[in-house]
């Protein structure tokens, strides 16, 4: 491992020191001209537009000479002109090693006839439109009070759904981040971004499938793509300070607050938000709550299920600071840093009937639980591109998160014919727990001369810590001759995890718009997971190690993929086809006490196919047809079958001789929109076929 992590490395000191001694500024420039009197036309809008997906770079207005000039990355653009009485332009461009600053020269504007003399036309706004790959929204099409956020405007689109812990979904499909025009905000939380920005701050809002920056260097589609919203911000808030801020309170004691501050020039974004509310609406992705719930020693009584966290009253608030600063052409930083709390919680009663076939039951619950727990987190992301052929990305992060746990309950069951009691139980729970994550990525790459021929090279460090320590008193109690199952039990459980990736990429041009890739990955993996629960000794005190609660597990999973891509480009259409080898081997161990009970190694080599096929009629009506072949390995609990009964009412164990399973998937989507009808009409197929698929078999 640790020459290959040095080869890695010194792959990557091989990438930089390739990179030219002398810095490019990359541009597009041009002049607007209006096509009957060829005067300069001043104060047009210029747009400069990704040609995957169309989603908004950056842009600025035409002088008072109709000129304008506007640093970029390196890529394929378009290039959007758009004035009042004149109709658009577009202009595709592609700014490389070889064309770092692309000169448009005199662009004619011409008139678009539409305007008439002593006469007001007023139209609506088309509410959605599809541009290339994206689905865009007229913000101005949805109407929402003057205190809304960015939530409020989601939930009256058409195609988008927010549940009950805001998770956004377009389409069926889940929304992992949401950007400001086209920059990061508050990286992986969409949460942050939906509840806390004020609605009146969107100009459009744009859908669509972002590849990850591994496939944007590349240029091969990795089938990984995040579905992301990204929000353009109306041109009178570009510049300058703007905020938002409002406060409610109701019957029951109900409260909300939200405040929001948010500073924009040219590039630069800063944004400080806050908010604080007992009405379940957490401006931020509780990550303590989910990491903890469930976790502890035998809860043999009420409260079997690991509840808390989601449901329930929750009083919460968060404060944190967001920001994107374009320091040079070639160099942008950009990160967060942010703080949550919440303090939830929950009286459930339950009943719920058990058909069987030896006699129905009727089972009631009882359960209270009080949950406080508190999210820390920070990151940046640093893009930085020395010359015009070279981009490099790194992305350090950390979270720290804290947890305390109360929990009651009990139970009873009932035959439901006789209403003899079949078993009762009752249980009380304590816990508080710690834990942290970190990472360090790194991506870069480099075009070796010929367009196309590109190097790149990505590394992965992550891992996490989580101790939790806790109390459990519960009873389960029995008609008949069954013993019942008493616990008192002081718990710790201690989980580390290590990860690490390399991957080195490889694209040589082949002719005609045609291209080969080759690649390689390696990643390995160490997970440790201790849960060590000790019962009273004579004297009272607990350090008695219970043997059927604890178990400690121990995995190294080693997986490398060996791939191979072909694609083609045409002006209508694109294709791709591959496959791909990847070799894994996987050790587990299981231990109570000293004593190892297990110790299974599994070795495996899975195939991937995939092909994928775009058809693009025009910027407006897209076909996209792509099936992919995928492998999964069972987990480390699944493969265990050592007998797990803190659940004396649901025992469960693995089983060793599991197989992979696979997956093929073919996901069709279609697109149409018309602006000049304001209409929009998308449609998504997603099929699937399993073998060898892994299940959980019950037997009662």
């Amino acid at each position: 491992m640790k020459k290959i992590s040095l080869l890695l490395i010194a792959l990557v000191g091989t990438l930089l020191n390739l990179t030219a001694q002398t810095e490019t500024t990359n541009s597009i420039s041009g002049r607007l001209i209006d096509v009957d009197t060829e005067e300069p036309v001043s104060l047009a809008n210029v747009r400069i537009l990704k040609q995957a997906d169309s989603t908004y770079v950056t842009g600025k207005a035409t002088d008072e000479n109709g000129r304008f000039s506007i640093p970029v990355s390196r890529g394929n653009y378009i290039v959007q002109v758009s004035y009042i009485g004149y109709l658009d332009q577009f202009r595709e461009v592609v700014v490389n090693a070889q064309q770092p600053n692309v000169r448009l020269g005199d662009i004619v504007l011409s008139s678009d006839n539409i305007l008439l003399s002593e006469t007001v036309v007023t139209a609506k706004a088309a509410e959605i439109a599809v541009r290339g790959d994206t689905l865009e929204y007229n913000a101005d099409s949805y109407k929402v009070t003057e205190s809304a956020v960015v939530e409020d405007l989601l939930k009256k689109m058409p195609g988008v759904e927010i549940d009950a812990q805001g998770k956004i979904t377009v389409n069926g499909k889940e929304i992992t981040k949401i950007l400001v025009d086209g920059e990061e905000f508050f990286s992986d939380d969409p949460k942050v971004a939906s509840k806390n920005l004020p609605a009146r701050m969107v100009d459009k809002l744009q859908v669509l499938e972002r590849r990850t920056e591994q496939s944007q260097m590349t240029g091969f589609d990795d089938g990984e793509e995040e579905n992301v919203i990204n929000l353009t911000v109306r041109p009178g808030m570009k510049e300058g300070l703007f905020g938002n801020a409002f406060a409610g309170y109701g019957s029951q004691d109900r409260y909300e607050g939200n405040a929001m501050v948010n500073y924009m020039k040219d590039k630069d974004q800063y944004t400080f938000l806050g908010s604080i509310n007992n009405t379940n609406n957490a401006g931020f992705s509780d990550l303590s709550s989910a990491m903890f719930s469930g976790m502890g020693g035998g809860r043999g009584g009420g409260g079997r299920g690991g509840f808390g966290g989601s449901s329930g009253i929750s009083t919460s608030g968060n404060t944190g600071g967001n920001f994107s600063k374009q320091f040079a052409p070639e160099l942008k930083l950009g990160g967060n840093v942010r703080y949550g709390f919440t303090d939830t919680n929950v009286n459930s009663d339950v009943f719920t009937q058990h058909i069987l076939s030896a006699g129905n039951t009727l089972e009631t619950e009882q359960n209270r639980s009080n949950s406080i727990s508190q999210n820390f987190g920070a990151d940046l992301r640093l893009e930085w591109e020395p010359d015009s052929a070279t981009r490099i990305i790194v992305r350090p992060a950390f979270s720290y998160y804290t947890n305390e746990r109360n929990e009651t309950g009990d139970f009873y069951t009932e035959n439901e014919l006789t209403g003899d009691t079949i078993n009762f139980g009752d249980s009380d729970y304590f816990s508080e727990g710690t834990g942290k994550n970190y990472s360090f990525n790194i991506d870069a790459s480099r075009e070796l001369g010929k367009v196309g021929r590109i190097l790149s090279v990505q590394l992965r460090a992550q891992g996490g810590d989580s101790e939790n320590d806790g109390t459990s008193l519960s009873g389960t109690f029995y008609n008949g001759t069954r013993p019942n199952d008493l616990i008192d039990q002081r718990f710790t459980n201690i989980s580390e995890n290590r990860s690490l990736s390399g991957y080195l990429s490889y694209v040589e041009p082949m002719g005609d718009n045609h291209f080969l890739q080759v690649a390689y990955r390696y990643r390995t993996n160490n997970s440790d997971s201790d849960r060590d629960t000790r019962t009273k000794d004579d004297a009272g005190n607990y350090t008695v190690l219970d043997t059927v609660y604890s178990k400690r597990l121990e995995n190294y999973f080693v997986n490398q993929e060996i791939e191979a891509n072909f694609k083609g480009v045409r002006e209508k259409y694109d294709y791709m086809f591959g496959f791909s080898i990847q070799p894994s081997s996987s050790r587990s161990k299981t231990f109570v006490g000293n004593n190892m009970i297990y110790d299974g190694e599994q070795k495996v080599v899975n195939y991937s196919p995939m092909a994928q096929i775009n058809y693009r009629w025009s910027r407006t009506n897209n076909l996209r047809l792509r099936y992919f072949g995928d492998t999964d390995q069972p987990s480390i609990a699944q493969l265990s079958p050592v007998v797990d009964v803190s659940n004396p009412l649901n025992i469960s164990y693995g089983n060793p001789d599991l197989k992979p399973s696979f997956e093929h998937r073919l996901d069709i989507r279609y697109q149409l929109s018309n602006p000049e009808k304001a209409s929009s009409f998308n449609t998504f197929l997603n099929a699937g076929y399993m073998t060898n698929d892994i299940v959980t078999s019950s037997f009662t």
